[in-house]
């Protein structure tokens, strides 16, 4: 084997991964959005938490089907973004709140939270069992008693 014949192969090797381009990233982390009351009354306020923004980008927060602009926030280093905002005391009713940025890859982002303004947040379902975990304590108490009494009373055979 000469010289020649080794480096044809790796001169090959050497232009095609000086040529190849590297992936592009698609990687792109979730994010989320929330809010501190999910049945505020109407003209009151919520705190809207959010993150999986954009380092330092703006984020606009819009509520209902006019898309009413409460809030234009910055993102911080990490992407996130806390902000109090007031619901227009005209909505009732089901209502979609929406926070629309960048996400760190550059696409548009647009995450949502339901509101169900002048309503009540979902009721407590079931009952309070606490009654009935006392009262069976007590059965069990009182029929180990009895039977640890009766096998005292009766004569051995």
């Amino acid at each position: 084997m000469n010289l020649r014949s080794l480096l044809r192969p790796a001169l090959a090797a050497a232009c095609l991964l000086a040529l190849a381009t590297p992936a592009a990233a698609s990687y792109e982390p979730t994010g989320t959005v929330t809010v501190s009351n999910p049945a505020p009354a109407p003209g009151g306020a919520v705190t809207v938490t959010g993150s999986g923004y954009a380092p330092l980008s703006q984020v606009t927060i819009t509520i209902g089907t006019a898309q009413t602009v409460l809030s234009t926030v910055m993102t911080t280093a990490a992407g996130s973004f806390s902000t109090s905002v007031t619901i227009p005391a005209s909505l009732a009713g089901s209502q979609t709140l929406t926070a629309t940025g960048l996400n760190p890859v550059g696409s548009t982002r647009v995450l949502a939270a339901t509101l169900n303004v002048g309503g009540t947040p979902l009721p407590a379902t079931g009952s309070d069992t606490t009654v009935l975990l006392v009262a069976g304590a007590v059965v069990v108490v009182v029929g180990g008693g009895l039977v640890v009494t009766s096998r005292r009373r009766t004569p051995a055979r």
